[in-house]
């Protein structure tokens, strides 16, 4: 019973069917009015509210477990969303599909970014989590060393890579077709070749 008030009993088998078609449970609405859930199906069959079948309590048990992890996970959502996550990080971190995270982005009127800003932000985070390209080698100090070296860095490259070649310069990481690999392996012989003259 409701503390501090005495219900009649039409006011209680009122408040019952209101809680009963709000979506609770027989076993909840007897914990709210004071009642067991035996009493509670009695006062709505009496008000002949058609009882739920088994299917459709465990239904709107799972639906309502679902909405309350919803709205548990939202304001994460948002905050994880404004720190420049995409959806499917925040889906697979929070055990949510990607759909889900979307939707609750949108009930919670929050703007979405447009796919330039999603591509860049996503190409940004990938530079920031790839490794840091090895070092190359300091210790071949005469140009034999030097161009030994290089022929044995690009077989290497060549063998990872079978449609572009990569060839790292200390700058950057430049991508090249197998034509300019050939013209970039002459230039750098050339200068070795020359080293070698001097």
């Amino acid at each position: 019973m409701i503390e501090g008030t005495r219900m009649t009993p039409e006011s209680l088998a009122d408040k019952v069917v209101a809680l009963y078609q709000q979506g609770r449970s027989t076993m909840e609405i007897g914990s709210v009015v004071g009642l067991n859930r035996w009493m509670v199906c009695k006062l709505l069959h009496q008000a002949n509210v058609p009882l739920r079948t088994r299917n459709e309590a465990l239904s709107l048990r799972w639906e309502k477990k679902r909405q309350d992890k919803h709205q548990r996970c939202t304001g994460k959502v948002i905050e994880l969303y404004k720190r420049g996550m995409s959806l499917k990080e925040i889906g697979s971190l929070l055990g949510l599909a990607s759909r889900t995270v979307r939707k609750l982005l949108c009930e919670a009127d929050v703007p979405l970014r447009d796919p330039s800003e999603a591509i860049s932000l996503g190409q940004k985070r990938s530079r920031q989590s790839r490794p840091a390209p090895e070092p190359t080698r300091q210790t071949a100090s005469t140009p034999q060393q030097q161009l030994q070296d290089l022929r044995r860095e690009i077989e290497r490259r060549r063998k990872a890579n079978s449609e572009k070649r990569t060839i790292w310069n200390p700058s950057q990481v430049i991508k090249l077709e197998q034509a300019d690999l050939l013209d970039y392996v002459e230039q750098q012989l050339e200068e070795i070749s020359s080293g070698l003259m001097r």
